[in-house]
């Protein structure tokens, strides 16, 4: 990884090199002044635990599910998200939570709660049903408050703010 004015930026690529990778390494590169170094992998918590000057960008491909869960547990945010083709989106995540206006929350509750969480003005932006029957969401609003209380509500557990863009 180098160094890119004070940041470590890294591109997580696992496909082939394509139109689309080139387009996401242009535009990457037109935001930063340099391209990032890619990788097929990445260990969101051992990179994001020695600097908070680093940067990972994150392909999401149209029907892909579950990709920010490797999110939960660590510092890292979602700050921003480059749109590439109609079938891919780039997030930048960092340690930083920037000034957005649109915010990203995790939670976990039952699949009948989710009625009344698209009520308290959020919306699902993805859900995984996990093993217990539950459904782990990531949801997009502005009122994280109105969001604690209706998840709470419903007996479902908040795990907080993934960042915005």
């Amino acid at each position: 990884m180098r160094p890119i004015m004070g940041r470590e930026s890294v591109l997580v690529w696992n496909g082939k090199s394509d139109a689309i990778y080139r387009e996401a390494r242009r535009q990457i590169a037109a935001k930063n002044g340099i391209a990032p170094s890619t990788v097929k992998e990445l260990d969101f918590p051992k990179f994001f635990a020695g600097s908070v000057a680093t940067l990972a960008y994150v392909p999401v491909f149209q029907g892909t599910t579950g990709w920010w869960g490797e999110l939960l547990g660590t510092n890292a945010k979602i700050r921003s998200k480059i749109i590439i083709s109609p079938e891919c989106q780039i997030y930048e995540i960092g340690t930083e939570m920037p000034a957005v206006s649109k915010r990203l929350f995790a939670a976990e509750a039952m699949p009948k709660s989710f009625k009344r969480i698209r009520e308290t003005v959020i919306s699902v932006k993805d859900m995984i049903a996990t093993d217990s029957g539950t459904i782990l969401a990531l949801l997009v609003g502005n009122n994280e408050n109105k969001l604690k209380n209706c998840i709470k509500t419903a007996g479902g557990e908040y795990f907080g703010c993934l960042g915005g863009y």
